[in-house]
């Protein structure tokens, strides 16, 4: 099963970002529900239809690497394809050039 576990970095969220630590994990559940993904807790994600997990699961990937509410904050963003882990966050270049709302 496709799962993807995300942890923010709540003091640098406190010290730097207009948002709190809630309403921000309340964006991320929000962008894994209309992605087809189920929220576990506030940083475990599964996914629901495991025909289509690939796709959602990388929808919200693009959706959430160009968030400039998302990336700096991030400290831990895993993506697990049956025990087989990627580190997101290594993959992800930020280019505050690309950051949107």
């Amino acid at each position: 099963m496709m799962s993807m576990t995300i942890v923010m970095d709540e003091t640098k969220i406190k010290e730097q970002s207009n948002l709190t630590i809630n309403e921000t994990y309340e964006r991320l559940e929000q962008i894994a529900k209309q992605n087809n993904i189920s929220v576990f807790d506030k940083s475990n994600y599964k996914a629901q239809n495991s025909k289509n997990s690939f796709v959602d699961f990388g929808k919200m990937v693009l959706l959430l690497r160009n968030k400039s509410w998302f990336l700096p904050f991030v400290s831990v963003w895993i993506w697990d394809e049956n025990g087989d882990e990627e580190d997101v966050l290594a993959q992800c270049e930020i280019d505050s050039s690309i950051l949107v709302d």
